[in-house]
């Protein structure tokens, strides 16, 4: 009520003026731009209107404040506010519950596992060579292979 006061949407009488009302809730008149005149319940309006400047939109120059607009009508700048508020909120509550995890973390242990099988792998061929080189049988050979390449990945998945 105290934004529809400021923005004139209502008069000293009480009575709302719902074309103003409106368009002070929907963001689309800047509060700070209307005065009243004092005359027979008239508004000068010297409002901004959101499809003049586009919501959100600022024509960034090399000197701007990191794209701060100015022309920023005060509804819009609220509503922006209170949802970055609410976003971090929302962070903050899903890292208490366990729900995000350090990213950087989950890069180092993936790396980590991934090293570990690669080198399980690699170290196959050094543990059967002498026996594969002794074994003429195509189906012995394949075998011992298939039980070397198991037990490796094996030791991988329990940690070993």
């Amino acid at each position: 009520m105290d934004l529809l006061r400021a923005g004139g949407a209502v008069s000293d009488n009480g009575k709302i003026r719902p074309e103003l009302a409106h368009q002070i809730l929907d963001g689309t008149l800047d509060v700070r731009m209307v005065r009243s005149n004092k005359k027979g319940d008239k508004l000068e309006q010297c409002a901004i209107e959101n499809t003049d400047k586009g919501v959100g939109k600022s024509d960034e120059q090399p000197g701007d404040l990191h794209g701060i607009d100015d022309n920023l009508p005060f509804q819009e700048a609220l509503r922006r506010k209170e949802i970055v508020r609410l976003k971090d909120a929302q962070l903050d509550y899903d890292k208490k519950a366990g729900a995000l995890c350090d990213a950087e973390g989950v890069k180092r242990a993936g790396f980590d596992e991934g090293r570990r099988l690669r080198d399980a792998i690699l170290n196959v061929p050094d543990q059967i060579a002498a026996i594969v080189a002794a074994e003429a049988d195509e189906f012995k050979v394949h075998s011992i292979l298939m039980s070397a390449l198991k037990g490796a990945l094996r030791g991988v998945a329990d940690g070993v």
